[in-house]
């Protein structure tokens, strides 16, 4: 995931460079969205058990409720999509775009590595997972307001729902985005082992593999983040740095460990990121090919 060389002071390089990142993670984002979304809308339904006053039920479960009425299954299977769909070129481009600039920019020293990775990747991945978690929260706040309630996009922003749950979205992004480019700057680092060179010759295979392992470390995040885009306006005390009777984001992780959730809807969320990202990540190379 290193981007070519730029000289390190040439605008026109590095004006191509952050042009390429934005197709290429347009491209991902619009092919991850359109392959992912009815598995995402079932991970946040398991997710918000809670919040709708439902019991806990199994992936099968899930879908079978969700199959109540024909009206019912399509809007549920893509509920919140277009708000996805739209932010998608946007948020899921701009991870691309921030690493790729924050990197070129970086003073590089070879000796200057964690865990055999230049610090440059860490630093990058974590300044482009805030930046996509800033972009990101409105539409995943519109998005699961859609798939929960069925609230209108106009209704939700007359609510003030576009910003609950930012903190929780941003670390859930900083431990997606950083693991995802340190993971992929591993892999390239390994090209002559047999596994990892086929994982560089398959796209799709190599996607779903790295998003796994980041979507594994950050679930807690992301349930923290369903159960608090969730809530109705009144359950809503604090804004969207905290939640109804708790101490935000922490005491929200805590209350789901107690609960035995912090991996809820984890199969679903994992086949997600299997189908969407691999393709997400076929995409991206296609269109890095084209360079």
């Amino acid at each position: 995931m290193e981007p070519k060389d730029t000289g390190g002071a040439v605008p026109g390089a590095l004006h191509r460079e952050l042009l390429w990142a934005l197709a290429s993670g347009a491209a991902y984002g619009i092919s991850a969205t359109l392959v992912g979304q009815p598995l995402d809308t079932i991970k946040t339904m398991m997710q918000t058990e809670q919040a709708r006053g439902v019991g806990r039920a199994t992936v099968l479960e899930t879908i079978g409720r969700m199959q109540a009425s024909p009206s019912l299954l399509l809007r549920t299977a893509y509920g919140g999509g277009r708000a996805v769909l739209l932010g998608a070129v946007l948020f899921r481009s701009l991870p691309f775009v921030v690493y790729s600039g924050t990197l070129t920019s970086l003073p590089w020293h070879h000796t200057a590595q964690l865990g055999g990775v230049d610090w440059r990747v860490w630093v990058s991945g974590m300044v482009a997972g805030v930046a996509r978690g800033l972009v990101e929260n409105p539409f995943e706040a519109l998005k699961t307001q859609k798939q929960v309630w069925g609230t209108s996009y106009l209704d939700s922003l007359r609510a003030g729902h576009i910003w609950r749950g930012l903190s929780a979205t941003c670390g859930r992004n900083v431990i997606l985005v950083t693991m995802f480019f340190v993971l992929s700057d591993k892999l390239s680092d390994l090209r002559d082992l047999p596994l990892s060179g086929d994982l560089g010759d398959r796209p799709f295979l190599r996607g779903s593999c790295i998003t796994v392992c980041c979507w594994i470390a950050a679930w807690p995040f992301d349930v923290v983040k369903s159960q608090m885009q969730s809530m109705r306006t009144s359950q809503v005390t604090h804004g969207c740095w905290s939640h109804a009777g708790t101490n935000g984001v922490a005491g929200l992780l805590l209350q789901t460990w107690r609960g035995h959730m912090l991996y809820r809807g984890l199969l679903p969320g994992l086949a997600r990121a299997c189908f969407a990202n691999g393709s997400g990540m076929y995409a991206y190379q296609k269109v890095q090919q084209m360079r």
